[in-house]
């Protein structure tokens, strides 16, 4: 039986208390995920406040959930690598609503890591560009073909980039992806504990 989905929650604080349950070496790890979820809270896009959340026995890991569904992506990788230790991690899919200072509101869904990492293998579909917003106000896309060359070209010439948005040949593609992910999700939580974390509060 898994945990059933928190509704209006401060998220941070539910996951410490995973973090701090299941997670014994490289904690640190964490202030990476609180850091990309506050800035998250600041976002406009429904896409950028999508998150999966790994707790692992050695680390943690945060990532936007459509680069998990795009191939090519460190994310998409990274999140296929622990099926050899997939009955030691907690995962959950992360909503982020809103923020109050550095609480971060919002839902908390919890995962079957080994039946998510089926749907990710059999789901995701292969990044073909990545856009960058660089430091000196530039857009620029960049294919994976000569992706080496033409990344330290933009740097030189552009500068650090600030931001970077992996695309598929077809974002409808992709969001329809992310709904059957859902819909399959929803599926797995017939073991849904009854009892409510408490960390759930009224917003």
């Amino acid at each position: 039986m898994i945990e059933r989905p928190q509704k209006n929650i401060e998220i941070i604080a539910f996951l410490r208390e995973i973090l701090q349950a299941n997670t014994q070496h490289y904690q640190s790890d964490f202030q990476y995920d609180i850091d990309s979820l506050q800035a998250a809270a600041l976002e406009s896009k429904a896409e950028n406040r999508s998150w999966l959340w790994m707790s692992r026995p050695s680390g943690t890991w945060c990532f936007k959930e459509r680069e998990v569904f795009l191939q090519n992506t460190t994310a998409n990788q990274t999140w296929q690598f622990y099926d050899y230790e997939a009955d030691k991690i907690k995962a959950y899919r992360v909503e982020v609503c809103g923020r109050q200072g550095d609480k971060v509101f919002g839902n908390v869904y919890p995962l079957d890591y080994r039946e998510h990492l089926e749907r990710v293998r059999k789901l995701s579909i292969p990044a073909v560009k990545a856009v960058y917003l660089l430091a000196d106000g530039t857009t620029m896309s960049l294919t994976f073909d000569n992706f080496v060359a033409d990344y330290r070209r933009m740097v030189a010439e552009h500068g650090v980039p600030l931001n970077i948005r992996y695309a598929p040949a077809s974002e409808m593609r992709l969001a329809n992806i992310l709904r059957q992910e859902h819909k399959a999700e929803l599926l797995s939580k017939k073991g849904w504990a009854k009892k409510p974390h408490k960390a759930e509060i009224a917003r």
